[in-house]
């Protein structure tokens, strides 16, 4: 998603980019600019993620099997192995976002993209654009159909009988519990 947005912010600012090459802007430091603030991006994008994934996995933890919730506890922002995953994703996505613009600074021609003007807001078809729609689409699709199946399947292993009756257990265990 972060990609769409950059590669989409990228195509719309070739015309400011080719200004700022046309004044002297190095592109070395057009690079550093925009690795910069795509790096700045994506680790935003990561926090927000794994905040959001804290509290959600706490909430669907008790919806779902609420009596085992306090015994497993909350590890996304305590494993140091999904800190690691998550940063280091987040740094791979935020240089290949960030390297997209000056890509396409390199790849343009400076006079065309300075007389673009009326142009601009025009929509330009981008192979790497739509290859990107494409592949988050298909992504997406599949995340949502295994989370569905997830879903299924739980309920359908809730929902089975174990061939014994464990509700006198589960009485005498209440029963122990209170006389500790």
């Amino acid at each position: 998603n972060v990609a769409n947005l950059f590669l989409a912010r990228a195509l719309r600012q070739q015309r400011e980019t080719a200004v700022r090459v046309a004044l002297g802007v190095s592109r070395e430091r057009l690079l550093r600019r925009s690795v910069t603030e795509s790096l700045v991006l994506a680790s935003l994008g990561a926090l927000a993620g794994l905040v959001i994934a804290q509290w959600g996995g706490a909430g669907i933890r008790q919806l779902l099997i609420a009596e085992q919730a306090e015994a497993l506890g909350s590890a996304v922002l305590t494993d140091w192995r999904t800190l690691a995953v998550s940063t280091l994703i987040a740094i791979v996505v935020g240089v290949l976002t960030g390297l997209a613009p000056v890509f396409f600074a390199r790849h343009q021609d400076l006079s065309s993209a300075l007389k673009a003007g009326s142009r601009e807001g025009t929509y330009q078809r981008s192979l790497a654009r739509t290859t990107l729609l494409v592949t988050q689409f298909a992504l997406s699709f599949v995340l949502l159909v295994g989370a569905g199946l997830f879903v299924r399947s739980l309920s359908n292993v809730r929902a089975m009988r174990l061939g014994y009756d464990v509700e006198p257990v589960d009485r005498c265990a209440v029963a122990i519990e209170r006389l500790r």
